[in-house]
């Protein structure tokens, strides 16, 4: 059975309502193994961005680098096209909006 969730990217959380007004949420409607897979892939994230602010405290090759980044902006696509396959009408709008180029 499907339920209503709202993830927010920026401060890694997804709930059953929104907590306050200073985040971006979006909203979807998933199952338990989707909510599951938007989990998976928002620690993904997380995780990258995290060690990407690393990157200034040791030196790295600049391949290094652009992988790291690669891998990121990789992730953070796949978040994005499941939260736009999930999400509601209003959510979808709001990641096209982002000009991101989800539009599965």
């Amino acid at each position: 059975m499907k339920q209503t969730y709202y993830i927010s990217i920026d401060s890694g959380r997804i709930d059953k309502e929104k907590l306050g007004e200073t985040h971006t949420y979006f909203e979807v409607e998933v199952d338990d193994s989707q909510l599951y897979e938007l989990e998976y892939l928002l620690k993904q994230v997380l995780a990258m961005d995290h060690n990407a602010k690393s990157i200034f405290t040791k030196p790295l090759s600049e391949k290094n680098i652009d992988n790291e980044r690669d891998t990121f902006q990789k992730n953070l696509k796949q978040l994005y096209e499941k939260i736009y396959e999930f999400g509601t009408n209003e959510t979808r709008s709001s990641i096209r909006s982002l000009g991101i180029g989800v539009t599965k």
